[in-house]
C-alpha cells in the first residue's frame, strides 16, 4: 500500500483515501493493523502528511483532531516525538 502525498485538505480526508478507512469511526486497534502494512518509510510519510495538516490552521474541525489523535497513536512507536512536541505545546491552537 503506497502513501499518497497529496493530502485531501482534511486528515480524514487524507485517511480515507489513502488507508481506505474513515479514522474517526474506526477504532484506533484497527487503524494500528492497517498501517502495519505499509512499509516503513510510508509510515513515516503517512506521519510526517498528518504531522503537517495537524498544525494547519484548517485543523479546527473536532473531526480532524479525532483522526489525528487516532492515527498518531496507530503509528507508534514513530509518532512518538510528534506525540511529545504537541504534548509539551502550552498554547492552545483551537480556541
Amino acid at each position: 500500500m503506497a502513501v499518497q502525498m497529496k493530502p485531501a485538505g482534511s486528515i480524514v480526508d487524507f485517511a480515507t483515501a489513502t488507508l481506505g478507512l474513515d479514522p474517526v469511526t474506526t477504532n484506533t486497534e484497527r487503524i494500528a493493523l492497517v498501517t502495519e502494512r505499509l512499509t516503513r518509510s510510508g509510515r513515516l510519510k503517512l506521519l510526517a502528511t498528518v504531522n503537517s495538516l495537524l498544525r494547519a490552521e484548517s485543523c479546527r474541525n473536532k473531526r480532524d483532531r479525532i483522526a489525528a489523535a487516532k492515527l498518531l497513536v496507530a503509528l507508534l512507536p514513530e509518532s512518538l516525538g510528534t506525540i511529545n512536541q504537541f504534548l509539551n505545546t502550552r498554547e492552545n491552537r483551537w480556541d
